[in-house]
């Protein structure tokens, strides 16, 4: 890692952190992806995709870089999108102790310094979903930096989430969370 990259700020573990997602610090991260990502971020190359095998450390990199963001975001694609869909379904959802219309719901997206949006591609989108995912990545556009994540790698991810928002992930910088799987096993 470059010295620009040694002075990063601490995490913001008291204030912030994705439910399910090991606490890690700096040192946890592979040093190339960490530098690719910090860099992409700095220049708003927007969305930034960490892709790779499970375990990787793709969540933690991203949350690590959201909490020490002003107005951090981070949701489960899943999540996100079955609250968009039940939102839409019965006009309001609870989403962050909030009840919230499907506007409600972008705006969370798009008043976000940074969102991040984990796993997306895990289960293959139905065509609400997509259309759901294509106003959160639209919110987005030229408001502030996005990170995804995915096991997907950037040429099969079409197959899960479909053709219009790989157009737009490919406008960004993906980048390959390699090295061997971090999570222990489990005995």
């Amino acid at each position: 890692m470059d010295n620009e990259h040694r002075t990063l700020p601490s995490p913001k573990f008291d204030r912030w952190w994705p439910a399910g997602v090991k606490k890690v610090d700096w040192s946890g991260c592979e040093s190339k992806s960490l530098g690719d990502a910090i860099s992409a971020i700095q220049r708003d190359d927007s969305p930034v995709v960490l892709w790779g095998s499970c375990g990787r450390g793709k969540s933690c990199l991203a949350a690590l870089i959201a909490s020490v963001s002003r107005r951090p975001r981070f949701a489960a694609a899943s999540a996100i999108l079955g609250a968009m869909m039940a939102s839409q379904q019965n006009g309001m959802v609870e989403w962050f102790g909030v009840d919230r219309t499907i506007g409600g719901m972008i705006r969370w997206c798009s008043d976000a310094s940074i969102l991040v949006i984990d796993d997306l591609g895990s289960r293959q989108l139905t065509p609400p979903q997509a259309d759901a995912m294509l106003q959160i990545l639209q919110s987005r556009y030229e408001r502030g930096n996005l990170i995804i994540t995915t096991n997907c790698r950037p040429d099969s991810i079409a197959e899960m989430v479909g053709q219009r928002i790989t157009s737009r992930l490919s406008a960004g910088v993906w980048i390959q969370m390699t090295g061997p799987d971090r999570r222990p096993e489990r005995g």
